[in-house]
């Protein structure tokens, strides 16, 4: 019959599972598997009804506000860039 070893069991186990952790973090910092669609970025999104909303989105540093229904996407307007969140505040004061 086969002996049962605790030790050496527990030891593999937590062998094995320290090696998934290092796994895990090695791809998420070193490996690129991140959903970034090429510097576009979704600011702000409000719904109008059920089949239409606006997006605010930011692409490559220039601001876009987009309407958005179920068979169309039309720019609306292009936005200022806002650099600092005091900058963005003091607009807002005035």
């Amino acid at each position: 019959m086969y002996e049962l070893d605790i030790p050496r069991w527990v030891t593999a186990i937590l062998v094995t599972f320290g090696l998934l952790l290092v796994i895990l973090y090695f791809s998420k910092t070193h490996l690129n598997f991140r959903r970034d669609n090429v510097g576009v970025k979704v600011r702000s999104h409000t719904m109008l009804k059920n089949n239409a909303s606006l997006y605010v989105i930011e692409i490559e540093n220039q601001r876009l506000l987009i309407g958005v229904t179920k068979e169309n996407m039309t720019i609306l307007t292009c936005l200022e860039p806002v650099s600092t969140l005091d900058e963005a505040l003091q607009d807002m004061s005035k």
